[in-house]
């Protein structure tokens, strides 16, 4: 993924006064399937800003800015080290360039970013990333879509941790072959069987947020699918999963120890629960 880095002076407009939020480093990311500018301070990231036709900027607008552009309802500013010449130069090369591709970003209704891409006749066609709503807006597809419709790509549960490659999407099914890549495994799965059950089961649905989980629960099954997700946690949330268990287990032994009010009754009845959750 090519980028470019560049110093800059990071302006706010605030009700019609210029506002400076200080030196910042601009970088621009042409990325096939994302092209995007990243405004950072040191290694905290202040904006993250899709680079296609419905981005509001302007050149040269005033004294202050070399370049401004509105994001989420803001007036932001930039002005490009006086000292280089070519950094602005460079830059609007660059920024042109991939405007040209005519990349296109809608939002969910609370302003998380959707879905961005190749954009032509009211459709994505060409390289696109969709995102899920959530907090991180993780990437959900990254790949490539043709009058709306997936044609090839990779599907990504929300918290990245399981992948699911398909290169031959029809009509929203799969056909051929799918690959699942987790904890550095990668396997490919080809009963045609598979597919149709895939396809045609229950409320697996390609465009759903758990699509990729609910493929892979029928592939390895439920427990094995509990067991990845509590390997995939941070530690801290695998204490508090513990935690949580053994709680509910300190409550239904008390409960178990009421009921029977006698040791024998206790040790049988704690056997019967423990071999139970088997």
């Amino acid at each position: 993924m090519a980028s470019s880095n560049y110093l800059i002076n990071f302006y706010e407009n605030t009700n019609t006064l210029w506002k400076s939020l200080g030196e910042k480093t601009l970088s621009i990311y042409n990325n096939k399937y994302r092209p995007y500018l990243n405004i950072t301070s040191g290694n905290y990231k202040l904006l993250n800003i899709p680079i296609s036709i419905d981005l509001n900027y302007e050149y040269n607008p005033d004294e202050y800015n070399d370049l401004t552009f509105n994001y989420k309802n803001k007036l932001y500013g930039i002005r490009f080290d006086k000292h280089s010449e070519s950094s602005y130069s460079n830059f609007k090369k660059t920024f042109n360039t991939i405007k040209d591709k005519k990349f296109f970003t809608k939002y969910y209704d609370n302003g998380r970013i959707k879905i961005t891409g190749g954009y032509s006749n009211d459709e994505y066609n060409g390289y696109v990333t969709e995102y899920y709503n959530n907090d991180e807006s993780s990437i959900k597809f990254e790949g490539e879509m043709e009058d709306n419709e997936y044609v090839e790509g990779i599907f990504k549960n929300q918290n990245g941790t399981i992948k699911l490659e398909a290169l031959n999407i029809v009509c929203g099914l799969i056909n051929g072959y799918i690959k699942i890549i987790y904890n550095n495994s990668v396997d490919t799965v080809e009963d045609q069987y598979l597919f149709t059950d895939i396809n045609g089961y229950g409320n697996l649905n390609i465009s759903s947020s758990s699509f990729v989980e609910d493929v892979c629960g029928q592939v390895y099954g439920n427990e094995f699918m509990k067991e990845l997700r509590f390997h995939n946690l941070s530690n801290n949330d695998k204490l508090y999963k513990l935690y949580c268990s053994l709680e509910e287990i300190s409550i239904k032994l008390e409960q178990i120890n009421q009921k029977n009010n006698g040791i024998f009754g206790t040790v049988t009845n704690i056997y019967n629960y423990i071999f139970s959750r088997r």
